[in-house]
């Protein structure tokens, strides 16, 4: 029938498939043939609709579907389910989606399946709003700050005006692209493009950021970046695949001192997969892989004459799903995963030569998925609770693991907003307190009597906090940390 029954890669690792009499795939097998040999499976109803799937770990997900063909019912392997209702008015369609734990979520979205509005759990809204081409035109949270997209006759963005009321705005040439972008802090970017349309040049207006040129090579691979600090230049295999990357940094204006040059090598194997990184100083780390393509080994191996060295190596062992199952380090310590029927992590533990354990945890979920209980190696357990909406909104450390998990004494406790903006943190006899301005930026806190402004850039940058006074470049790239408290400054 012309159908696809297996594709193999240029090192041999085969992915099979097999089909029904209706030529719908119903079985893909990865390193198939092979001891590492992972299926997965598929079945249809008679409108050719996926009614389950299963993977290799016997993790397995059903779908029912109502009269329309639309999602209406999925249970995973633990037998949970997610149930979807849907009403319609005035040309709107909505969807209840309720969650295992019962909590509902509501999306309301127009004849054209774009959203109009999503309501979660906790009965907080986003709003969407559309121009009359039906493109984004306004986003508002649930505090009810907008942002504004406004489009060119394209149907381009030509401007972002944020619910503080600042701005950037966009000019484009008669081909589409970008030109002119002036940011809310008023700082001017220019850009130039070559003969096949790539980006050449960044320039910005004075005082601002470093201008950039950017080359490429026939294929339209970046082979060179240079602004006034460094140039990095890129070379390939005959693959088409990164071979090396070199930088090159530029001694300070004035500065008669040869730059600072570094070359970084990697190496790919035949299915493109990375093999091997080569560090300017010789050093290197080598990657093997298992037949399902999944990262096996990893050994790192110190510079050439650097003295005494040991390589230091990782190995991996993994479920026929892919997940790590099991991690072998060189100096002898030992870490083990287990997983339940969904796949989610269930317990971690680091054991070292002698099989003595280092350190352990335990893990368990409440009805939506959440982790509810960490339970560590001594025995000690934490425990946390959560808002309909999946926010932390209390926590206790070094319980007893008999300890109620819903209503454990909390050590600490959260609340936020409707748009998730932390407004409150109790831990023990210390209260703080969170206001959030129109971009959801923290504009006030008080912890006890001790009250902190935040300051910000036109950017967003924060500049002050009751911590540090922190600095930016023009790139938008943090420059230095300097704390109140008197400690050393991070540049």
């Amino acid at each position: 029938m012309g159908r696809i029954s297996a594709v193999v890669s240029p090192s041999g690792e085969r992915t099979a498939f097999s089909y029904d009499l209706l030529g719908r795939r119903v079985l893909t097998t990865k390193a198939a043939g092979t001891p590492l040999a992972a299926a997965y499976a598929e079945a249809y109803d008679a409108s050719g609709a996926v009614i389950s799937s299963s993977g290799p770990e016997g993790q397995s997900v059903s779908y029912e579907y109502d009269a329309r063909g639309r999602p209406a019912r999925t249970v995973d392997a633990l037998g949970r389910s997610w149930s979807y209702a849907y009403s319609a008015s005035a040309g709107a369609t909505t969807v209840t989606v309720t969650n295992p734990d019962g909590s509902a979520e509501i999306r309301r979205s127009d004849a054209d399946g774009r959203p109009l509005a999503v309501t979660d759990a906790a009965g907080a809204s986003t709003a969407y709003a559309y121009d009359p081409d039906g493109l984004l035109s306004g986003l508002t949270d649930a505090r009810g700050n907008v942002t504004l997209w406004a489009r060119d006759a394209r149907g381009q963005v030509s401007s972002k005006t944020y619910a503080d009321s600042s701005a950037e705005s966009y000019e484009r040439d008669a081909a589409g692209r970008l030109v002119r972008r002036i940011r809310p802090d008023g700082a001017v970017a220019t850009y130039a493009y070559d003969l096949r349309s790539r980006l050449s040049s960044v320039r910005w207006s004075a005082g601002r950021a470093e201008p950039s040129d950017f080359e490429y090579d026939a294929a339209g691979r970046l082979t060179m970046a240079r602004n006034t600090s460094a140039t990095v230049r890129r070379a390939y295999a005959a693959s088409g695949r990164l071979a090396s990357e070199t930088q090159e940094i530029h001694p300070a204006l004035g500065v008669s001192v040869p730059p600072l040059v570094a070359t970084v090598g990697y190496a790919t194997s035949a299915d493109g997969r990375l093999s091997r990184i080569t560090y300017p100083d010789g050093a290197a780390v080598d990657y093997e892989h298992d037949a399902r393509g999944d990262v096996s080994r990893v050994v790192a191996s110190g510079a050439p004459g650097s003295g005494p060295s040991q390589a230091l190596e990782l190995s991996y062992l993994r479920r026929a799903d892919g997940r790590l199952a099991g991690m072998a380090r060189s100096n002898g310590v030992a870490s083990a995963f287990t997983y339940d029927a969904a796949g989610r992590l269930l317990s971690v533990a680091h054991r070292d030569r002698a099989s003595a354990v280092l350190s352990s945890e335990s893990l368990r979920y409440d009805a939506a998925g959440r982790r509810s209980s960490r339970v560590r190696e001594d025995g000690a357990t934490d425990f946390f609770r959560y808002d309909p909406a999946g926010q932390v909104t209390a926590a206790a450390y070094g319980l007893a693991a008999s300890a109620d998990p819903v209503a454990f004494p909390a050590s600490q406790t959260f609340a936020y907003d409707p748009a998730g903006n932390r407004t409150q943190a109790v831990d023990g006899p210390l209260t703080a307190s969170y206001q959030a301005n129109a971009v959801n930026q923290y504009s006030r806190i008080l912890v006890g009597a001790a009250e902190t402004i935040p300051s910000y850039d036109a950017l967003g940058n924060l500049l002050e906090d009751d911590r540090a006074a922190y600095a930016w470049d023009a790139d938008i790239h943090l420059l230095s940390v300097a704390p109140k408290d008197g400690g050393p400054a991070a540049a």
